[in-house]
């Protein structure tokens, strides 16, 4: 891997993260091409897999008690609460 394929992987998940933070979804699509071409698809498949799951989780670690009903969501200790 040179440095033209480092710096295109790097703007390209720039470009991915930017697209999939506005979007909610599809940065690991956006990144998937980028990384095949980088790595290989025998590496790429598992990298991106162990990328995505270390994002999600950092997400709900600071995301978890940031709902108005702990971590189930307000909703449901709505519908959970004892009448008053």
């Amino acid at each position: 891997m040179n440095v033209a394929d480092l710096l295109l992987l790097f703007v390209g998940a720039l470009v991915a993260a930017a697209i999939s933070g506005a979007a909610g979804f599809g940065g690991a699509l956006l990144l998937l091409p980028l990384l095949t071409h980088a790595v290989g698809p025998s590496l790429a498949v598992p990298l991106l897999t162990l990328a995505q799951i270390v994002g999600n989780l950092s997400r709900v670690v600071l995301a978890f008690g940031k709902s108005a009903g702990g971590p189930y969501g307000s909703s449901f200790s709505r519908r959970c609460r004892p009448p008053r």
